[in-house]
């Protein structure tokens, strides 16, 4: 079994990691400390492993800081939005609905639930000017008609 880092296991250590990464020589902190250079050279390694789950730890913590900040924003959006339709603004209604689309949009791709493609759909549709009075009159149909204020 192999032996235990001895550097890890001292009482000061905090400080011994502090001096190794703010970049002291192994002489100016075995001068400081009763630890060999070869130890310290050894314990070298676990700063590093233990720097990378600090640094993936931080990582998460920002993740975790920007999603409450997409939140505060999701929620303010949502809040002007129903101002603007209380005082029938309606542009700024769905100025409001837009910023939500976008703010759901950047949460979904941050979370990984929606995965960009990079496939492109081409289709070439050729319609006669009856056929697309038709559609148009059948999508407007099926629409709640939005009450306009008059200017």
């Amino acid at each position: 079994m192999p032996r235990a880092c001895s550097v890890c296991r001292h009482t000061q250590r905090h400080e011994v990691d502090h001096a190794l990464l703010s970049g002291k020589t192994y002489r100016e902190i075995t001068g400081s400390f009763p630890l060999s250079k070869s130890a310290l050279e050894r314990h070298k390694d676990h700063i590093t492993s233990s720097l990378a789950k600090a640094k993936e730890a931080a990582v998460v913590a920002n993740a975790d800081s920007l999603l409450e900040q997409l939140k505060q924003l999701s929620a303010d959006a949502r809040r002007i939005q129903q101002k603007a339709e209380q005082a029938r603004d309606y542009r700024a209604a769905l100025a409001g609905v837009r910023e939500l689309v976008r703010i759901v949009d950047l949460v979904a791709r941050l979370s990984g639930e929606l995965q960009e493609r990079n496939e492109t759909n081409i289709m070439n549709v050729h319609v006669d000017a009856d056929v697309a009075i038709r559609m148009a009159e059948v999508y407007l149909s099926r629409r709640k008609p939005l009450e306009m204020p008059i200017p």
